[in-house]
């Protein structure tokens, strides 16, 4: 019994430094990124990718979506107007908005857009605003799901990057999510999920049109070959500054506990007890370790958010 608990936990270990090891892949390859100038430009012009935004109606949000250096990209926000008039209105003046014809589309269920609106100002080209109408006793994720369907029914790219209100993209997730399909030939990922921070997906506009729209079981259609998953942050709570620090502050005292009574059982005889904890110890400090590597990426945009609300 002893050999066999021995084994799961050094299994569970090796498990803990692999992940670790595809988090600080992860972190590089971003660095690399952020480090190489212009490199948005010289990324493959065949990906796009069009960014769907629900319950996002702060210029402060939409400003950091537009900041993306690629250029095959663009934020599709969906507001409703008789809803939220003030904040329609300040988004359409802020970013000179005009309203644009559009006849619908078949391939997602859209019910209920009013309008279109497009904007003038060359720097915000890539920002579209949908009108659509809340319903009314619907719940936050059943409205989520109707706005991204209505976003994608007016989405020029082959990639759907949904995001709610909770969900804060990091400045560079556009560039690490092209950067990553170009490693790729041309159709052999459908769907790109990230499993630190706050999970998000990239999805193939036809999986979603094959499923009839964006639903619970959208993921479970795609074979497992056609995945590709991230183990670093490509987005993050938009209420998760001090959370940060929080978790920082326990992992640390985890890992200095753990491996204070590691000594202690393995010197008093308790050999089992102490490969528990000697376990307990290798993944508090993976984990540690993982969030000490993506910590500036991680803080960075919500000291960013803070200090923008400070100066508006």
């Amino acid at each position: 019994m002893k050999v066999v608990l021995l084994l799961l936990l050094c299994a569970v270990s090796a498990a803990a430094c692999l992940v670790l090891r595809s988090v600080l892949r992860g972190r590089d390859k971003r660095l690399l990124l952020r480090d190489a100038h212009g490199i948005g430009s010289s990324l493959s012009e065949e990906i796009g990718i069009s960014v769907l935004c629900s319950g996002i109606d702060t210029p402060e949000r939409i400003d950091a979506l537009l900041g993306s250096e690629y250029t095959r990209f663009e934020a599709i926000v969906v507001l409703d107007a008789g809803g939220f008039p003030e904040e329609f209105a300040q988004l359409t003046a802020r970013y000179r908005m005009i309203r644009v014809e559009w006849h619908g589309s078949q391939e997602f269920p859209t019910a209920g857009i009013r309008s279109l609106w497009r904007s003038r100002r060359r720097s915000c080209r890539r920002l579209v605003l949908v009108d659509r109408p809340q319903r009314a006793g619907g719940t936050a994720s059943e409205s989520s799901v109707a706005d991204w369907n209505a976003a994608a029914s007016v989405a020029a790219y082959d990639y759907l990057l949904p995001l709610d209100a909770r969900t804060v993209l990091l400045p560079d997730a556009v560039l690490r999510l092209v950067a990553e399909l170009g490693e790729h030939p041309a159709g052999a990922v459908d769907v790109v999920r990230s499993h630190i921070g706050m999970p998000v997906a990239l999805i193939a506009r036809d999986v979603v049109m094959e499923a009839g729209g964006f639903g619970k079981r959208l993921l479970r259609r795609v074979p497992r070959r056609k995945r590709l998953e991230l183990w670093e942050p490509l987005a993050g709570r938009a209420d998760a500054a001090k959370r940060i620090r929080v978790e920082k502050l326990v992992l640390r005292v985890a890992v200095i506990v753990a491996f204070i009574v590691t000594g202690w059982a393995a010197v008093a005889g308790y050999w089992t007890g102490a490969a528990v904890m000697a376990t307990v110890a290798v993944v508090a400090g993976a984990v540690a370790y993982g969030r000490q590597a993506l910590a500036p990426n991680i803080e960075g945009v919500y000291l960013k958010r803070r200090s923008n609300k400070g100066d508006s």
